[in-house]
């Protein structure tokens, strides 16, 4: 599936005007490293990487269900105070993952079209000698870009451990709650 889509994507993309081609974000770098990692990521998401969300749904609402049958103020209490704090802290983890990845698309994309021209022009680099030159600019566009992707992967690190500490201070409300009503309501019922 990802190989016909690839395929048609690429016929599109030939039918496109020559003012399409000019563009700068359109160089032939830009676009064949646009063609080779925008099938992967579809066909990781027709594949099992694409169910895990719709398992995740069926999931909660399977335990929302079970939980308000056999303890309807346990779910009442994690469904108001700690479902919310999950859920915000999900979305803001996704959303963030997403424009990391957007970005670190854009970054390398800069390095792989450079890389794509000087390699289709081989024969003009060789006459000219340049090959020094062209591995060293290479080189520093690549070193600058792992500078800010590892500042974004230092930021995203801080993000990601600060909604899997709320999960964990969610699940630990509700442990605390387990542990403070059920001597009481085990009292009551005496």
């Amino acid at each position: 599936m990802s190989t016909f889509y690839q395929r048609e994507h690429f016929q599109n993309l030939l039918r496109n005007p020559i003012s399409f081609f000019e563009a700068k974000e359109n160089a032939s770098g830009a676009l064949m490293s646009r063609l080779s990692t925008d099938f992967k990521l579809l066909a990781e998401l027709i594949g099992f990487n694409g169910i895990f969300p719709l398992v995740g749904v069926f999931n909660i609402v399977g335990c929302i269900i079970i939980g308000f049958v056999f303890g309807w103020k346990l779910t009442l209490v994690v469904f108001c105070s700690a479902m919310p704090v999950i859920l915000v802290s999900s979305y803001f983890r996704i959303d963030y993952e997403i424009k990391f990845d957007a970005l670190n698309q854009k970054v390398f994309a800069n390095s792989s079209q450079f890389a794509t021209e000087a390699v289709g022009a081989f024969r003009t680099v060789t006459s000219l000698t340049m090959e020094d030159s062209i591995i060293s600019k290479y080189s520093s566009l690549l070193q600058e870009q792992i500078r800010a992707a590892t500042r974004r992967a230092t930021h995203a690190c801080l993000v990601f451990a600060l909604c899997d500490s709320l999960d964990f201070l969610a699940m630990a409300l509700t442990f605390w709650y387990v542990a403070v009503m059920k001597p009481l309501l085990i009292d009551s019922c005496i």
